[in-house]
Formats: structure tokens, sequence, C-alpha cells
């Protein structure tokens, strides 16, 4: 496709698809308005996704305002970093609608407590907005900050300073159902926890397939020579 048909794009979808066996993907880019496929590159791995945005090039990039992909880490660390002032939307195929939208300012003369905090600088504002199975929530959320009232900066702090407790809930409840879990007698609710653990550590070591946690399980459950691969990793 001719760049110069690009120049209007502004939302667009991420996706990986297979396409032959022994676990070979394609990174699909589609433009959402115009309904086509802009984009396609081996691989779903952050390599794929930087090769599609140094493609776009700069100037288009920063057109980009809504990223629709699902929670492929490799794919949000990439985009996170290139678009940071893109809303990242989580599809519904996946289980889950999230957007995120963050506000700040350095007016702060309403604030008449604001000289108990030294080098206080800017106020943010983080709205969250999530559907998960048909059911919408949405929360707001407001920080102080001695950094300049940069929206898209402030958003990426804040996400950092949360990333590695929900990161870890997060592939727990999605890789391994650990909020649907009903074992509540004795000590199996934390029997089971270890269990996870574990597993969590062994798919993490494991790095010779290129797949999300999730995708990492259900090949081990589905291939007892990958299986094994994973259970050597353990000390």
């Amino acid at each position: 496709m001719r760049k110069r048909n690009l120049d209007g794009i502004t939302r667009i979808g991420i996706d990986e698809v297979s396409y032959e066996k022994g676990y070979k993907y394609l990174t699909l880019v589609t433009d959402l308005d115009g309904r086509r496929v802009i984009y396609a590159t081996h691989g779903n791995d952050g390599k794929a996704i930087s090769r599609f945005l140094t493609w776009l090039g700069p100037k288009r990039c920063r057109r980009i305002k809504v990223v629709v992909t699902d929670m492929h880490d490799p794919y949000l660390k990439v985009l996170r970093k290139r678009l940071p002032k893109a809303a990242l939307v989580f599809d519904h195929f996946h289980g889950r609608l999230e957007v995120r939208e963050c506000w700040a300012t350095e007016g702060l003369d309403w604030l008449s407590s604001r000289k108990d905090w030294r080098g206080l600088r800017s106020v943010c504002l983080l709205r969250g907005q999530r559907t998960v199975r048909g059911q919408t929530s949405s929360e707001d959320r407001l920080y102080i900050s001695s950094l300049p009232a940069d929206a898209a900066r402030l958003a990426q702090a804040i996400r950092g300073h949360w990333g590695i407790e929900n990161s870890l809930h997060w592939v727990l409840d999605v890789a391994f159902r650990e909020d649907e879990s009903r074992k509540r007698k004795d000590n199996a609710p934390e029997n089971l926890a270890v269990v996870r653990h574990i597993a969590l550590n062994l798919l993490k070591s494991e790095k010779s397939l290129k797949r999300s946690i999730a995708g990492k399980r259900l090949a081990a459950g589905w291939e007892e020579g990958y299986l094994e691969t994973v259970l050597s990793k353990a000390p």
C-alpha cells in the first residue's frame, strides 16, 4: 500500500494470526475507519510493531489517536513507548475493553493546601473506563506531582508505578483465571496460588516460544514436547 493513502488514519487495530503449524505468526495492522489491512509482517513480538511504526513514519505516528489490540505484553511495551499519546483499547474478543484518559494542569491557585507539599507543580486526573462481560465501570483518580503538566508523561509514570503489581495480578487472572477460582475450603486457595506462581515463573523463564503467558500455557497443554521444555526450566 502506498503511504500517501495513510495520511488520514487515526485509529488502528493490531492483532496476530497463525499461518502455519509450529507457532509461526503474522502481525496484522488494520485501518479501523477504512476497514482495510494496511500492514502485515512476520512475527508477533515487539519488533513486529516497531517495524510497522518505523514504516509508518513519525509524522503519521503522531496522528494515531486510538490503538485497538489485545493485551500481548510485547505489543504494549512498544506502543506505550512510541505512541504515548494514543489511547489503548483492549478489544472485546479478548474479554475486556479498557480506555484511559489523562488531564493535567499547573493552575493550582484553587488548591488551598498546595503549600503543604514541597515541590508541588501539577495535578493530574486519570480516568479509566472498563467494560468486562458487558458491565461498564468508570473510576477517576487524582494525583499530585512535581513534574510539569504533561498528561502523556504523567500517565506513563502512573502506569509504571502500579505496573509490577497490576501485571502480576493481570497475568494470574487472564492466563490462569485466578479470580474465577471457587476453591475456598481449607488450604486449597493457598496451595493453588503457590502452584500458579510456580507455573508462571516457569513460563516466564521459557524464551524459545514468542507468545504471551496465556499462549505458552495453552501450548504446553497441547504439545507434550513443549511441556517438557517448560518443565526443564525448573531449578
